[in-house]
């Protein structure tokens, strides 16, 4: 009986210890990601920050970060200096980079609601897209509407304001020349507005053409 018992708690022992191993391998992963991550956000290749953290090569930079070399503790703390980053961190003891507290905090609320800022933002860029594929025809509709009441205009000029007989003989003439008038004031106002709209929409194909972007809003 006690055999069978020493074979159990020798069973048990070797598990504990494959436990445990498994998580050192997984936080040394963790660690050198990590430095990884630290590197790029200060932009730096393998070559510049090996001179950053005093090497003479990277050789020996490349082996840590693919976890063939061992990392002490006196590397974390020459790596959190270079990289400007906590050694939580680096360690994989805390999810925010910035070494002051209270500044990691701050990052640390605006990661969490980074999900809805984007979700809002999404939802602003399809609002904005929509009434684009709105607008476009609108634009076609009122540019139409307005050579139409031009030509009416012409017609009517021709027709009527030479003919001396509509002046004088028809009936209620002046309210339909009333009428004519105002629509060629309407017609020359969104001829204006379709113009500016115009402007508009050159200056933001510009500004795509100049660096990528373009304001949302004008």
């Amino acid at each position: 009986m006690g055999y069978i018992n020493d074979i159990a708690a020798f069973s048990a022992s070797a598990d504990r210890r494959a436990g445990a191993g498994a998580q050192a391998s997984d936080k040394g992963e963790e660690i050198c990601r990590r430095l990884i991550l630290a590197r790029k956000l200060n932009h730096l290749d393998q070559r510049e920050a090996a001179k950053t953290l005093g090497y003479s090569n990277s050789s020996q930079l490349s082996k840590i970060e693919a976890g063939q070399a061992n990392v002490s503790r006196e590397f974390i703390v020459r790596a959190a200096i270079a990289y400007g980053v906590s050694a939580d961190y680096l360690l994989g003891l805390s999810n925010e980079p910035e070494r002051d507290p209270r500044t990691a905090e701050q990052v640390a609320v605006l990661r969490s609601v980074q999900g809805t800022v984007e979700q809002n933002v999404a939802a602003m860029v399809t609002v904005l897209l929509k009434n684009a594929g709105e607008v476009a025809p609108l634009r076609s509709h009122l540019e139409s509407l307005t050579q139409r009441i031009g030509q009416l205009q012409e017609a009517y000029d021709k027709v009527c304001r030479k003919n001396e007989a509509f002046q004088n003989d028809v009936l209620a003439g002046s309210i339909l020349e009333s009428a004519v008038d105002a629509a060629g004031d309407a017609a020359c106002k969104a001829k204006q507005f379709v113009e500016r709209r115009s402007m508009i929409a050159d200056f933001r194909a510009k500004a795509a053409t100049d660096d990528g972007s373009y304001p949302l809003f004008v």
